[in-house]
């Protein structure tokens, strides 16, 4: 989408989501030599490399283009790296072939936040990430924390997404 803004692009996803096309599958050796990417690049990103970890995760994608969970790890190594652009691309790449994708709404919301103060395409995103992943606490942390420190706090609703986290996860609290 050349041309758009940043908020733009996000409004865009976030809108138009459930309209996207159901993936295409690679064939079966393919499929085989991009799972063997995926595990050399997670590998790598999970013993602080991440820089190491782009050229195998981008292979797998070469190989699997609709693979929404490697786009999306792909988009975490980006902003492990520093380039928080380049990893908001990789979130809407995964969110258009998975409009259901709900770790890529998660961290798209991150980005948007942490990266580009746009509160409101933020918890826009974090709400969707809740609601397609209810179980997962670090998505209701993530909420609960931007509603407590974006523009207009409002406290109940962040104490409410905090509960929540703290219920799912009581060992993770801080």
């Amino acid at each position: 989408m050349p041309g758009l803004g940043v908020a733009a692009l996000s409004t865009a996803v976030i809108a138009s989501a459930a309209a996207a096309a159901a993936p295409i599958r690679p064939p079966a050796g393919a499929l085989a030599a991009a799972r063997d990417a995926v595990s050399r690049g997670l590998r790598l990103a999970s013993t602080n490399r991440p820089a190491e970890a782009i050229a195998p995760l981008e292979e797998a994608i070469a190989l699997a283009p609709d693979d929404d969970a490697t786009l999306v790890n792909l988009g975490l190594v980006w902003e492990e790296v520093g380039l928080p652009l380049t990893a908001l691309e990789y979130y809407t790449r995964a969110l258009d072939v998975n409009p259901a994708q709900g770790a890529a709404y998660q961290h798209l919301g991150s980005v948007l936040y942490d990266h580009l103060g746009e509160a409101e395409l933020s918890e826009e995103a974090l709400r969707m990430s809740v609601s397609l992943q209810p179980a997962r606490a670090d998505g209701w942390n993530q909420l609960g924390k931007l509603l407590h420190s974006a523009p207009g706090s409002r406290l109940d609703e962040a104490e409410d997404a905090m509960a929540r986290s703290v219920a799912l996860a009581p060992t993770d609290a801080a």
